[in-house]
């Protein structure tokens, strides 16, 4: 493409690795690429001379702290884009070059507020075909000025007007091995329980056994995961294990502060 489309790509990220190279460069077709920098320690002179060689362009904005609210968080980060239409990219995602006029079609067009990105899980070198993970779609290209984002965890974008879905394909490579995976979903279940007892939410030993074997079954079974093999069954009982994760979290909340008003 010999002209850069007007379009900021926004990419959180709390280290230097390939996968954010890789994020980077399939983001070179855009006018402006902005990395909110979430680690504690502002990124090095050697990181930024390393992503620049890829982006010239590219801006750092330093976002100190963990994340407990990625909503909250993409919001800031949005207020530093500088074009009118902006597309989240995660870290661990690749826009596959097709997709590039998809892109260009949809911000070209008066008729649209944003559009969905069809997301492709490769989990341990192949993309999985089935389970929940079939046909995501996720709204992240939008214009900056109509959308912003809900929920501190599993956040989405809420945006005004008519939403297209032209075929924009993101490659998701999130999970280097089985035990990163747990320990991800495992503290992305800390935040939601957090979230549900907040909101008045509450759970029971019953739906803990209940929701993760149905969640488990349903995939494995119901959305043919095991056509993808042992990588399938493997995403569907993980996902499971969230589940679990999430209502044994809710419950001990529940208990200690249970615990804490009769103490008072």
């Amino acid at each position: 493409m010999s002209e850069l489309l007007s379009v900021s790509v926004l990419i959180l990220a709390d280290h230097h690795s390939q996968k954010l190279e890789r994020a980077v460069s399939s983001a070179a077709w855009a006018q402006e690429v902005v990395i909110g920098w979430t680690a504690s320690e502002k990124a090095s002179s050697d990181v930024l001379q390393n992503l620049r060689q890829i982006v010239p362009s590219l801006r750092v904005v330093h976002l100190p702290g963990e994340i407990t609210d990625f909503a909250a968080t993409r919001n800031k980060l949005q207020l530093a884009a500088t074009q009118d239409w902006v597309f989240w990219l995660d870290s661990d995602e690749v826009i596959q070059s097709e997709s590039i006029r998809c892109i260009e079609q949809v911000c070209h067009s008066d008729s649209y507020g944003g559009a969905y990105i069809r997301r492709q899980d490769v989990f341990q070198g192949r993309v999985l075909q089935w389970g929940e993970v079939r046909n995501v779609r996720i709204l992240r290209l939008f214009h900056k000025s109509a959308g912003m984002f809900v929920r501190p965890v599993h956040e989405v974008a809420i945006v005004e007007g008519e939403i297209a879905d032209p075929g924009i394909i993101v490659e998701h490579f999130a999970h280097d091995s089985v035990a990163s995976f747990i320990a991800k979903v495992n503290r992305y279940a800390q935040i939601e329980a957090k979230l549900r007892y907040e909101q008045g939410r509450r759970t029971s030993t019953g739906e803990l056994i209940a929701w993760p074997t149905g969640k488990f079954l349903q995939n494995v079974f119901f959305r043919f995961a095991f056509l993808d093999g042992w990588r399938g069954v493997a995403y569907a009982l993980i996902m499971s294990i969230h589940s679990l994760a999430v209502r044994a979290n809710l419950m001990e909340l529940m208990q200690t502060n249970a615990q804490t008003d009769n103490d008072n």
